[in-house]
C-alpha cells in the first residue's frame, strides 16, 4: 500500500515479496528485482553514499578547468568524430587545439593593448627584449596558418574532418585577414638599416609607413571568435557584460595613444598639448595618464582635456575622438545596462508578483495565517537550498521555458530532476523491466509542494493519481489515528492502482514542507498498459502491505459506511429529480 512507511507498531514495513512468490515473464521473483538495480539507476547512484548524500562539490579551480577542457562526454565526442577522417587533422574541440586558441587568445590580448601603445610612445624600432617578443608572435601566428588549414569545422551540427574541404573552408574564410596580420613588419623595418641597431632619426615618412603594424589588429576579430566556444560555457549575460567592459576600456587606450601620436607627429610643438603641459621629457607612465585622461575626458563629453585644441590636426583628432567615443560609450552604457537587468529578470518577476500579491492581500482583507501560508509556500517552490528567504528568490514558467524544447530533451530534464526519486524504490529498479521504464513515468511525473500541517487528500476522495514523495514526509491518519508516516522515496494514492477507481481510505497530510512528484491516472494507465508486469507487482505490493498494517479488516468496516454514503447520495438525487418535475411548466 504505502512503501517506507515508518509506523508506531514494531512490526516493521518495507517493501519486499508478497507471501506466494510472484513469478513474473521472465522467472525474477520480487525479492530480486528489489535487490536489482538498473544500470540506469547505478549511474545516478555511482557518486552517493549509503546516506543519500550527494556527490562532494567541486572546488572552483576544478570547475573552470572542466568547463574549459570538457569531460569524459567530450572525450567520447572526440572519438566517434574522428573516426575515418583524414590523416594529420585536428578536432576544433581536441585538446592541443584548446590549448593552441587559448596561447592564441593571450598573444592576441597582448597585442592589441601593447601594439597602439609601442607605436605612440616608443617611435624607434631597437633590438631589445620587445622586439623579439614581436618577432616570436608573428611567427607564432605564421604556425597558427597552417594549423588552421589542418582543423576540421563545424558544419550543421557535424564536425567535417576532410582535409580538402577544411582547406577551402579557411581558405574562403578568415584567411586573407590572418595573412595580412601575420606580416613581420618589425622585421622589415629593422633590415631597412642593418648597419644600425636603431633607427632613431628616420624621417617622419618612415614612422607614418611603420603605422603599417596596425594591421596586426586584424587579430582582434579572432580574440571573439575564440572565445565564442569558451563564453557558452559560462552565464551568457556574464559574458556580455565582460565583452561591453572590454571595448570600453580598450577604446580608451586606443584613443589615449591615438590623442599622443598626433602630438608627436608635430614633434611635441609649444601649440600641442603635450607642449602646452611641458610632458615631452616626461616618464613614459606620466604621458601616458594624461593621454587616457584625455582619451576619458571625450567619451564622458565632459571637456577636451586640459587644453583646448589649438592646431588643425589636434583639433580633428579631437573631433573624431568626442564623436566615435561618444557614440561608443552612450552604446555600451545602454548595452550594458540592458544586459545587468536581463541578468536578474526572473527575480524582477518574482518582485513584482509578490507586490501585486500584497496588493491583493489588502485589497481582500486576507487573514495574516492564510498570508503565511502561502509566503511559505512561495519560499517551497520557488526556493532551493541556498535561498529559503523570500529575498533573491527566481520565478520560472517552466512551461513556456521548455516548449522549445524537443521532448528528448524534456525526457532528460525531467529525469534529471526525477530519477533519483524513482531510484530509491526497488519496485521500479526491477532488473526484468525495460530500461526506459524510469524515463517513461519520470518524464511523467510533475512536481507539487505542499507546506506544513497543509492537507494533500482526503479520506474518501477519489485518487487522481499517485503521489511520490521526494522531500519531506507526509502522515497518514483516519479518523484522528495515526497509521503511518511517508517517507522520501515512498508513494501512496493506492486506490489508482486497483482495476476499478475506489475511493481513498486514509487522509494525508504534510508533516513539514514537502515536495512531491505526481503520477497522473492518464499517466499511470498509459504506462501499465505497455508494462503489465508493473501493474501486478504495485497490486501485490499494496495488499501485503495492508495486511502488515491489519488494514483488511479496518477496509471491510469501512466498507459499510461506504454503502451508506452511496445510498444517501441516491436518496438525494432521486429528491432532487422529483423536485424538477414538479417545477411548473410556462
Amino acid at each position: 500500500m504505502i512503501s517506507n512507511w515508518s509506523t508506531r507498531k514494531p512490526l516493521s514495513v518495507e517493501t519486499g515479496p508478497p507471501q506466494a512468490p510472484y513469478q513474473p515473464k521472465s522467472s525474477v521473483t520480487l525479492m530480486e528485482a528489489a535487490k536489482a538495480t538498473s544500470p540506469q539507476s547505478e549511474r545516478l547512484n555511482r557518486f552517493s553514499t549509503d546516506s543519500g548524500s550527494p556527490p562532494p562539490p567541486l572546488s572552483p579551480t576544478a570547475v573552470v578547468v572542466k568547463r574549459l577542457w570538457g569531460g569524459r562526454e567530450t572525450s567520447k565526442r572526440l572519438d566517434e568524430d574522428s573516426m575515418n577522417h583524414s590523416p594529420y587533422m585536428l578536432h576544433p574541440a581536441s585538446d592541443f587545439r584548446r590549448r593552441w586558441n587559448l596561447l592564441a587568445l593571450a598573444v592576441i590580448l597582448y597585442t592589441s593593448i601593447d601594439l597602439p601603445m609601442d607605436i605612440a610612445f616608443f617611435p624607434e624600432i631597437e633590438v631589445n627584449a620587445g622586439f623579439i617578443v614581436n618577432c616570436i608572435f608573428d611567427a607564432f601566428f605564421i604556425v597558427d596558418i597552417f594549423i588552421n588549414f589542418r582543423t576540421g569545422f563545424e558544419f550543421h551540427g557535424r564536425i567535417v574532418m576532410d582535409d580538402k574541404a577544411s582547406f577551402q573552408h579557411y581558405l574562403h574564410n578568415s584567411f586573407v585577414y590572418d595573412c595580412i596580420a601575420s606580416i613581420p613588419v618589425d622585421y622589415f623595418a629593422f633590415l631597412t638599416d642593418e648597419s644600425s641597431t636603431s633607427i632613431s632619426k628616420a624621417p617622419k615618412i618612415i614612422r607614418i609607413l611603420r603605422m603599417f603594424r596596425l594591421i596586426r589588429l586584424l587579430r582582434l576579430p579572432r580574440l571573439f571568435r575564440y572565445t565564442k566556444g569558451y563564453a557558452s560555457t559560462f552565464h551568457t549575460g556574464y559574458v556580455r557584460v565582460v565583452k561591453l567592459l572590454f571595448l570600453l576600456l580598450l577604446f580608451a587606450h586606443w584613443n589615449a595613444c591615438l590623442l599622443f601620436l598626433v602630438a608627436s607627429l608635430q614633434s611635441f610643438g609649444d601649440q600641442t598639448w603635450v607642449g602646452l603641459m611641458d610632458l615631452e621629457d616626461e616618464m613614459v607612465s606620466t604621458q601616458y595618464s594624461w593621454s587616457l585622461f584625455m582619451s576619458l575626458s571625450h567619451m564622458l563629453c565632459i571637456g577636451y582635456g586640459v587644453y583646448p585644441p589649438e592646431t588643425l590636426p589636434e583639433l580633428w583628432a579631437i573631433i573624431f575622438s568626442m564623436s566615435l567615443g561618444a557614440s561608443l560609450f552612450a552604446c555600451i552604457v545602454g548595452s550594458l545596462t540592458a544586459v545587468l537587468l536581463s541578468l536578474d529578470s526572473s527575480n524582477a518577476t518574482f518582485t513584482a508578483y509578490m507586490n501585486e500579491l500584497e496588493a491583493y492581500f489588502n485589497h481582500r482583507a486576507i487573514d495574516s495565517q492564510i498570508r503565511l501560508d502561502c509566503l511559505e509556500y512561495l519560499r517551497l517552490r520557488f526556493g532551493n537550498d541556498e535561498h529559503q528567504s523570500l529575498n533573491g528568490l527566481k520565478m520560472y514558467s517552466e512551461k513556456s521555458l521548455l516548449s522549445a524544447l524537443p521532448d528528448s530533451l524534456k525526457r532528460k530534464l525531467r529525469f534529471a530532476e526525477a530519477g533519483s526519486l524513482l531510484s530509491k524504490n526497488p519496485i521500479f529498479n526491477a532488473s526484468f523491466f525495460p530500461k526506459n521504464l524510469q524515463d517513461n513515468v519520470a518524464s511523467k511525473l510533475v512536481p507539487e509542494w505542499h507546506t506544513s500541517e497543509e492537507i494533500i487528500c482526503r479520506e474518501g476522495d477519489l485518487p487522481t493519481g499517485l503521489w511520490f514523495v521526494k522531500s519531506g514526509s507526509v502522515q497518514i491518519t483516519c479518523d484522528g489515528e495515526k497509521l503511518g508516516q511517508c517517507q522520501p522515496g515512498s508513494f501512496f494514492g493506492e486506490g489508482l492502482i486497483s482495476n476499478c477507481l475506489e475511493p481513498l481510505t486514509y487522509t494525508t497530510g504534510a508533516d513539514n514542507s514537502t515536495v512531491l512528484f505526481k503520477l497522473s491516472r492518464e499517466d499511470y494507465l498509459e504506462v501499465v498498459k505497455f508494462h503489465p508486469d508493473l501493474l501486478e507487482i504495485l497490486v501485490l505490493v499494496c495488499q501485503q502491505k495492508m495486511k502488515k498494517l491489519n488494514m483488511e479488516d479496518w477496509k471491510k468496516d469501512r466498507s459499510d459506511s461506504a454503502q451508506l454514503q452511496k445510498e444517501r447520495v441516491a436518496q438525494l438525487k432521486q429528491l432532487f429529480d422529483d423536485n424538477v418535475n414538479l417545477t411548473p411548466k410556462s
